[in-house]
């Protein structure tokens, strides 16, 4: 999606048009509005920080996806 404005009030329609847009060709083809997610994904991280991080889980009594579930918890929480 692409849209354009010379000003905060041109970009705000055109950024209103585009999902209006986008919704009425959802309902159109009979597509979700937003997409699922099935719960996991990976990540890259460096080995140093996958060996901490490993460490961490383990002295606190936690798998490596506790802690970062935990992690990604608190700092969406944060807004």
């Amino acid at each position: 999606m692409t849209f354009e404005g010379t000003s905060v009030n041109e970009l705000e329609n055109a950024f209103r048009e585009m999902v209006n847009l986008h919704i009425e060709d959802c309902k159109r083809e009979g597509k979700p509005l937003e997409k699922s997610y099935k719960g996991s994904f990976n990540i890259r991280i460096s080995q140093e920080l996958h060996k901490k991080a490993v460490q961490t889980a383990t002295s606190r009594g936690l798998t490596l996806n506790q802690l970062v579930k935990r992690a990604i918890a608190r700092e969406v929480e944060k807004g």
